[in-house]
């Protein structure tokens, strides 16, 4: 099955947007996470940093999308992007597009 593309209103963190053809032969990561979700902010997010950081300059990339499921009004890409520097998040992330579902039936 080939993965459909992504749907990002916004990338941070990456001088240009990231595609799943750009990355074509390399391993992706994809950390999905909402910057208010408790455990994503002690669990997750420094996981998937560390993964980056081990494996920095290896065929793999590690990619956050940022989806929001609740709060939308405080869930703002300001907000996305105080909460990134604030906790040293520096693989890229992408919004995901305001109403946007994966689906993979």
């Amino acid at each position: 099955m080939i993965a459909p593309p992504w749907l990002v209103s916004e990338w941070l963190n990456t001088p240009s947007p990231l595609t799943l053809q750009g990355l074509r032969g390399r391993v992706v990561l994809l950390h999905a996470f909402q910057m208010l979700c408790p455990a994503c902010v002690a669990h997750g997010i420094p996981q998937a940093q560390r993964v980056a950081e081990t494996f920095a300059g290896a065929a793999l990339a590690v990619v956050g999308l940022h989806t929001v499921f609740e709060h939308h009004d405080a869930m703002k890409v300001e907000s996305l992007r105080a909460f990134l520097h604030e906790y040293r998040v520096r693989f890229p992330v992408g919004v995901d597009a305001l109403g946007a579902r994966l689906s993979l039936v």
